[in-house]
C-alpha cells in the first residue's frame, strides 16, 4: 500500500499463504523479514531508497514510501 492508502498489490484476497523467495523481494522487505520470527505480524514502512527509489514501478510513483502488513507463518 502507498501512504495515501492506494493498494498496489495484495495477497489478502487469495485467502492462502504466499510463498516467496527472500531474494526476490525489494531490499527493505528482505531486511524486515530476516528480523521476524514465526507468527510475527508487522506493519512496516519501507523507505524509497530500499524499494523502487527514483524509478518507481507501474502503480508506484517514484520516491514512494511503501507500507506492508506482513505475517510470517513459516520459514523453509
Amino acid at each position: 500500500t502507498l501512504t495515501d492508502g492506494t493498494v498496489f498489490w495484495s495477497s489478502v484476497e487469495s485467502n492462502e499463504p504466499l510463498t516467496i523467495q527472500l531474494s526476490g523481494l525489494i531490499e527493505g522487505c528482505q531486511k524486515v523479514i530476516s528480523q521476524m520470527k514465526i507468527n510475527d505480524k508487522w506493519r512496516v514502512y519501507i523507505d524509497p531508497s530500499m524499494a523502487y527509489g527514483d524509478e518507481g514501478r507501474p502503480g508506484i510513483p517514484s520516491n514512494s514510501i511503501l507500507v506492508f502488513d506482513i505475517e510470517l507463518l513459516d520459514i523453509q
